[in-house]
């Protein structure tokens, strides 16, 4: 392979991970300035040899990483090492393809860059698909968990107790659910109140109901409303808003089946219109020869 060549791939190569990068960056934006704004505590600080291997990995990515379920550093580092080296395997591919090929300079870059995409397109698709089915397992069960909170908490448990309790017993419905109110049950033992710990939450796992009911929370203590009441009130209008979402994706879907069904029904259509007359030209043509 020429020098240029072998230059073109590792420039598409560092070309596709800084590209990467930005767009990690920029879906991680939100949740990294939500802990902030509304003053949750830090990230705690892993000590030893976790907290150098949790330095390899950039924040965005560990962010990521946190929302799809994945938490300790040696795994997380493993992710992401591993999804350099798939790219740097497409780099390979499309070079080797290219020598094959025997295409330019130009056409090498090209392919070497296509390769990399690729590469870095599988443990993204897959980190990606972990985080949508983490997100909807958790939005799924959240009415429930509500649910379980209001009763505890009419039975005559303190706020602490009851988020316990419902916590364990949704560990059955949804692990992904009773590991982040397990999170928020740590943060609140180290000195957090309830509308920060709720917040990283938030910023963990992209769901703004838990932002939400910090909020129905730190207005409960504020003004010393019934609290089991606003909780259920709020259950009830998360059910409502799955309903509406539900009922829209239904109407968008009649809308979308349009277009294919036209496109499979107009064949037809066709042949069922044209079919006779193209049967009845063919005769008449016929009988004009004969004659």
């Amino acid at each position: 392979m020429m020098p240029q060549q072998i230059i073109a791939s590792v420039i598409a190569f560092f070309v596709v991970l800084v590209l990467g990068n930005i767009l990690q960056r920029r879906d991680a934006h939100f949740r990294s300035g939500l802990r902030r704004r509304l003053g949750g505590t830090a990230p705690g600080m892993r000590s030893g040899r976790g907290r150098w291997i949790a330095g390899m990995v950039p924040e965005a990515n560990c962010r990521r990483y946190s929302a799809a379920g994945i938490e300790p550093p040696l795994l997380q580092a493993v992710l992401f090492v591993g999804a350099i080296l798939l790219t740097l395997v497409g780099v390979v591919l499309g070079a080797w393809l290219a020598r094959i090929l025997a295409v330019g300079v130009v056409g090498s870059g090209f392919l070497a860059f296509i390769g990399a995409v690729l590469g870095w397109f599988v443990p993204e698709a897959w980190i990606r698909w972990r985080i949508g089915e983490r997100h909807d397992a958790m939005i799924a069960e959240f009415p429930l968990m509500l649910d379980l909170l209001q009763i505890s908490l009419e039975g005559g448990l303190g706020l602490v107790s009851a988020w316990g309790v419902v916590t364990t017993h949704v560990q059955g419905a949804s692990s992904a659910l009773a590991e982040e109110m397990r999170r928020v049950e740590i943060e609140l033992q180290f000195g957090g109140n309830w509308r920060s710990a709720l917040a990283s939450a938030t910023e963990r796992t992209g769901i703004r109901d838990f932002l939400l009911l910090g909020s129905l929370l730190e207005q409960s203590e504020r003004f010393g409303t019934e609290l089991s009441k606003s909780i259920r009130i709020h259950a009830d209008g998360l059910r409502y808003e799955d309903l509406q979402t539900l009922e829209e994706r239904a109407h968008r879907s009649s809308v979308k089946m349009i277009l294919p069904l036209g496109v499979m029904l107009l064949p037809a259509t066709l042949l069922l219109l044209a079919g006779p007359l193209v049967f009845m030209l063919l005769e008449t043509l016929s009988g004009v020869s004969a004659d």
